[in-house]
């Protein structure tokens, strides 16, 4: 490598559009005369994408100034599995917020019961949502002071998290 001050990392989360944005930058090896491997990981949490298809590529920057992309690779993050990504606030007052991502379009159960087992049927949904990021509201002014478990299954993938309101 010679005259590389570096590579950005660029990811387009609109494949329609052809939005990038950089989502990092990755300094060379100075005076390198081997093969060298670097490499980069995408928060995906901290900024969460629009959907579950990605695309990333390369833009190479010399030392001049310089720039060569790299041909643009797909990533399908639609392969994870479903996830609760967040249960705000914590404790909570009022209106409970839940994030979760779904892998792909699909079923979601949800079932809160309180912390001796016993369900809560007003908390009782089944909701269709699309492959995605999406916020939930659950009515927390409903609630007695207490622990909380909110289980949630999609498909073969059943996640539990606590929640205690106050």
């Amino acid at each position: 490598e010679r005259n590389n001050a570096g590579f950005a990392v660029e990811r387009c989360a609109d494949t329609e559009r052809g939005d990038w944005e950089r989502r990092g930058f990755v300094p060379a090896v100075i005076a390198s005369t081997g093969q060298r491997d670097y490499q980069y990981t995408d928060d995906l949490l901290a900024h969460p994408a629009a959907g579950p298809r990605l695309l990333y590529r390369l833009r190479q920057i010399d030392t001049d100034g310089s720039e060569t992309l790299s041909p643009s690779i797909e990533v399908n993050i639609a392969a994870a599995s479903f996830e609760i990504l967040s249960i705000h606030p914590q404790p909570s007052r009022g209106d409970v917020w839940v994030s979760m991502r779904m892998p792909e379009d699909g079923d979601v159960a949800l079932f809160l019961s309180d912390a001796a087992g016993r369900e809560v049927p007003e908390h009782r949904r089944n909701i269709h949502f699309a492959a995605g990021t999406h916020l939930l509201r659950l009515d927390g002014p409903e609630l007695k002071a207490g622990m909380y478990f909110l289980r949630v299954l999609h498909r073969e993938v059943v996640v539990v998290r606590s929640m205690i309101v106050e």
